[in-house]
């Protein structure tokens, strides 16, 4: 599905969310924490409206894994073209939910995007509010 991204300019505000071919509800939190963070971009398959789109997710810094079976896309993103990814376990248990969760998308964030983006305090703090 991606073999056809080719290597390009990495940009730090850009992410790719992997995982499913429908894109997330439009009010869905994880927007919001990324753009928090300083993610100005957010790429979706499923929302990309022709093939340029679909041509800059190989700018993303990062990808997002949200579903296992994205894991293979992502691995190929990242020998490919070097974008690194992480992946969001789904958890069952709720005193898990949230603070593993939201902290491995702070860690990635802070790798990712401390050269070219300032970590917001307030995403941090929303971040811990899930723990």
């Amino acid at each position: 599905l991606y073999s056809l991204l080719e290597p390009g300019h990495k940009k730090g505000n850009v992410v790719n969310l992997l995982g499913y071919f429908s894109p997330l509800v439009d009010d869905c939190e994880l927007y919001t924490l990324l753009q928090e963070a300083g993610v100005k971009t957010i790429h979706e398959i499923s929302r990309c409206e022709d093939f340029e789109e679909y041509k800059k997710m190989s700018e993303a810094n990062f990808n997002l894994v949200l579903h296992p079976e994205a894991r293979f896309a992502a691995e190929d993103f990242h020998d490919r073209l070097k974008i690194p990814f992480i992946e969001l376990r789904r958890l069952y248990q709720i005193d898990k939910i949230g603070g593993l969760a939201y902290y491995s998308i702070i860690v990635i964030c802070l790798k990712s995007l401390k050269k070219t983006c300032v970590i917001k305090r307030t995403f941090i703090e929303t971040l811990f509010l899930f723990k």
